[in-house]
């Protein structure tokens, strides 16, 4: 996954983008988001999908807008995971072989001076507020969009590299962008 040396990553929207690496062609991905409970009480999936990755490499997963209902509530802690299945021929309904890893993310209220810093439309002034209000989801998709719309710039490979470097993630660091689910 790609999220922060501490595994919290803040976000302010209800709907966040988040990011892992898959590091083969042709493989089958479960998505899950769940509410992160103190109590006995099990745990609530907010959001679950599964997909097909055809290529390797970093893939973008949108938790879909709920309309009028809010699907992440502020100040709460949800754990999401990604889990590839080992043996997708397999109908057996075991998913012990499979791999995941589990990042978590918590939804944060802009406070009006951030607000009005995010105001400015050029997304990387944007970029620049999010990195440094530690604004972890925003700041990968952010730059993730950038790298996409122009995939030849430097300056932004760079920045890249520099984000996923400062939180040990060097080893992903130069692998693609390949799909957005």
């Amino acid at each position: 996954p790609l999220i922060p040396e501490i595994n919290v990553g803040l976000t302010l929207s209800d709907s966040p983008t988040l990011f892992a690496y898959v590091s083969q062609a042709s493989t089958q991905v479960q998505f899950s988001l769940i509410t992160e409970k103190k109590t006995k009480d099990p745990d609530e999936v907010v959001y679950e999908t599964a997909f097909k990755v055809d290529n390797p490499g970093i893939i973008a997963v949108t938790i879909p807008a709920a309309g009028n209902k809010q699907l992440m509530e502020v100040g709460k802690l949800y754990q999401w995971s990604l889990s590839v299945a080992c043996n997708p021929g397999e109908n057996t309904g075991d998913r012990s072989n499979d791999l995941f890893v589990t990042g978590y993310v918590e939804r944060i209220e802009a406070q009006p001076s951030l607000k009005n810093d995010l105001a400015n439309p050029d997304p990387m002034a944007k970029l620049i507020v999010y990195a440094k209000n530690g604004i972890w989801y925003e700041t990968v998709a952010t730059l993730a969009e950038m790298r996409r719309k122009t995939p030849d710039d430097a300056q932004l490979t760079a920045e890249w590299t520099k984000l996923l470097q400062s939180q040990k993630l060097d080893s992903i660091a130069n692998q693609p962008l390949v799909q957005s689910f």
